[in-house]
């Protein structure tokens, strides 16, 4: 493969990696801003996840989105890291072929942990989603777990007094 074929190749994939499912609600909403300040962008995505990594699901249907959400993202990072890899390996190939050697390794190095970083992004994402659909678990568990208790400890109640009357009416 030629040269500036595989630089082409690298580079589409780092673009297409950028614009996957996982980041295009933020470069939407980031997108504006993006034009003129990259770290800017950078920041206000990482806050937008941090946003959607703390926030408990208000109910049932969107705890199963935020499951659901958490699989694809964590699917597509596996998916990402395996064709960031293949690409690697083979510009590394491609790389052996050059007169720079050295300097072709290196961007194919960059390119893919630029790659390995976009998909390790992804994994603590859908891990952080993960943690809150556990958390609301865990709540929805102990406010059962509660609403069962304050039950039986108002039947035992019930019981007791029952058997108060009971032994009452028998001592008269």
């Amino acid at each position: 493969m030629h040269p500036k074929k595989t630089f082409l190749l690298l580079r589409a994939c780092l673009l297409l990696a950028c614009m996957s499912t996982a980041h295009a609600q933020e470069t939407e909403t980031v997108a504006p801003q993006a034009a003129s300040s990259g770290s800017t962008a950078n920041s206000n995505a990482a806050a937008a996840i941090d946003n959607v990594m703390t926030r408990l699901p208000a109910n049932q249907e969107e705890r199963d989105q935020m499951a659901a959400r958490s699989q694809a993202l964590d699917a597509e990072a596996k998916q990402r890291d395996a064709e960031a890899a293949r690409v690697y390996e083979a510009a590394k190939t491609e790389c052996w072929k050059k007169f720079l050697v050295s300097d072709c390794l290196e961007e194919a190095r960059q390119a893919y942990r630029k790659e390995n970083n976009l998909s390790k992004r992804q994994t603590r994402e859908a891990s952080g989603l993960d943690r809150q659909v556990r958390k609301y678990d865990a709540a929805q568990r102990a406010a059962t777990r509660e609403a069962e208790n304050a039950k039986r400890d108002a039947e035992m109640e019930a019981k007791a007094e029952a058997y108060r009357k009971k032994q009452a009416g028998a001592a008269k």
